[in-house]
């Protein structure tokens, strides 16, 4: 009973109280072995006007649910408790414990309009919401303020927009056979083990999603190359091996690896890991797998991770709708739960064509697969939608490269995340760019479309229009020097990232400038032929044309 009573308090269910009102409480036993407080509110219920919101008939219930393939349920946890109770009617609920007097702030069981309130309420909450075959949508006029949100069209409204906007998802490409194509990444540092291993060196096949990890004490070129060797060793050289641009990956040493063996190695873009998302998804289903096996002190690690590849290796993969054990050794493995759970495996024939068996078996298993593979691009391709406009980037544009990695010793915020300027002077896919740094020519790059901010570019000196058509000439020309709202609105050369061209400033001369033969100052009087101000720059040094105007 204290315990409930301490439950109930710390979730702000009840609290104490000094009402008249009063009534006995117990403790029902649920189906579950816990024990749920119940209080005894039959007095108060006989006073009670009852709340007649109909309740739902369980033979409607089951014919409405003729025909259905699938059932399930969904419970709330405590679910009267979910209410609240009114201020006003606390006192009412009242119940004497050996521990004191408390009251209801939330609806209590065993109050006679708790189950039409809750069942009014559920009405409210799930009212619109459309169940259908394998799922449930909600209420269409919620998602009205979503649809039918206006599309930026503010200078700040398309700046917010144009600093998330990112390049779509490309069609992820497949393969025909098992390890064809492969990627390889490096996990940690990570606690030392009981072995002396500090990494993990993670190897995947892009075909059957089969996995191997092994434990290296470090990560430097020439445990790489024997890792590779090893997993050359069981499985077959590769045609093509992808990884992220770590040093231990591009050295020489590792090149003649890859030149020697004939493997077709690529590179992810720099600051870009869902160029090799298959590995980088696989690290952390290990690292998160390992987190449930290991100890406290996390030494244990390399005991742990035959298991953590077992349970990979033999779990149902969504996209190629089989287990990547299957697809590699056309069997199912008898696992140790197969053992203690009794469960039915696929039987195998004792014939001489079992062989013959096996390999149709394979052959199958590659045509499901790769239509598996292609259906699971294809659906992903459904889902691209059109570069935004700051990420159109062309061969000749400028550019600035986003860089988030920060120098050490140096402040976050006072940081130059974009670098630059940089001229695109190659397109090698629709994401990838190759880019001269302006300053620097020996400063190449190939880069990510995500990394680049478009910058658009203005005419330093713009040119200026005939002055005969615009103003006088001689003795009736205007000193006029520029005041400071006209000299703030100037455009530099090169203008911020995100920098609308549509948003310039041109000043218009609406006025037509003449003067009298007597009078030594010149007279503004207004006109209906709209002249130009020629444009201007804003430098210390300006040059002015002949009547005096900046340019």
């Amino acid at each position: 009973m204290q315990n409930q009573i301490n439950i109930l308090l710390g979730a702000g269910i009840i609290q104490p109280s000094t009402s008249p009102y009063c009534a006995p409480v117990l403790l029902v036993q649920k189906s579950d072995g816990s024990f749920r407080l119940v209080a005894d509110l039959r007095k108060l219920n006989s006073k009670t006007i009852p709340d007649n919101f109909p309740l739902p008939k369980i033979d409607e219930m089951i014919d409405r649910l003729s025909g259905a393939k699938f059932f399930s349920t969904m419970d709330l946890t405590s679910c009267f408790h979910q209410m609240s109770m009114h201020p006003d009617h606390m006192h009412y609920t009242d119940i004497a414990t050996e521990f004191g007097l408390f009251e209801y702030k939330r609806l209590p069981f065993g109050l006679k309009n708790a189950s039409a309130s809750f069942q009014r309420l559920m009405s409210i909450v799930l009212a619109g919401h459309t169940v259908r075959e394998g799922q449930v949508l909600p209420d269409p006029k919620n998602l009205d303020s979503i649809k039918n949100t206006m599309p930026p069209r503010t200078k700040t409204q398309r700046r917010g927009f144009a600093k998330t906007s990112k390049a779509s998802v490309q069609r992820i490409p497949t393969t025909d056979f098992p390890f064809q194509k492969c990627a390889f990444d490096a996990v940690g540092p990570l606690v030392t083990s009981t072995f002396g291993n500090k990494f993990i060196i993670v190897i995947s096949d892009y075909f059957t999603r089969y996995a191997e990890a092994y434990p290296v004490p470090n990560i430097q070129s020439s445990t790489v190359a024997r890792v590779l060797l090893d997993f050359i060793s069981r499985h077959g050289i590769m045609e093509t091996l992808y990884s992220d641009r770590g040093s231990n990956f591009l050295s020489e040493a590792m090149m003649e690896v890859y030149q020697r063996l004939g493997i077709s190695k690529r590179y992810t873009l720099s600051f870009n890991p869902q160029g090799n998302g298959l590995v980088e998804r696989l690290n952390k289903t290990f690292i998160d797998t390992l987190s449930h096996l290991v100890s406290e002190t996390q030494e244990d690690l390399c005991q742990h991770l035959p298991l953590a590849l077992m349970a990979f290796r033999n779990a149902y993969h969504r996209t190629v709708e089989e287990t990547p054990a299957f697809i590699l050794y056309g069997r199912d493995p008898v696992m140790p739960y197969d053992l203690i759970f009794s469960y039915p495996v696929r039987t195998y024939s004792d014939t001489p064509s079992y062989a013959q068996q096996l390999v149709n078996r394979l052959q199958s298993t590659y045509t499901l697969v790769k239509n598996n593979l292609e259906k699971s691009a294809d659906e992903i391709q459904k889902h691209q939608k059109p570069f935004p406009k700051s990420k159109q980037i062309c061969v000749g544009n400028l550019v600035y490269l986003h860089t988030p990695k920060i120098k050490s010793h140096t402040s976050k915020k006072l940081a130059k995340q974009n670098q630059g300027p940089f001229r695109v002077v190659k397109q090698n896919s629709l994401v990838s760019f190759e880019i001269q740094h302006i300053n620097q020519p020996s400063n190449k790059q190939t880069v990510h479309v995500n990394r680049l901010v478009k910058v658009v570019e203005r005419d330093t000196f713009p040119f200026i229009q005939d002055s005969s058509k615009n103003h006088c000439s001689g003795s009736d020309s205007l000193e006029r020097q520029p005041d400071e709202n006209e000299t703030s609105k100037l455009n530099p050369p090169y203008t911020l990232p995100y920098k609308d061209p549509g948003e310039d400033v041109f000043i218009p001369l609406n006025q037509q400038i003449s003067s009298s033969s007597a009078a030594s100052t010149p007279a503004v009087t207004n006109n209906s032929q709209t002249g130009v101000l020629p444009r201007y720059c804003s430098y210390d040094l300006r040059p002015r044309n002949a009547n005096g105007f900046v340019y």
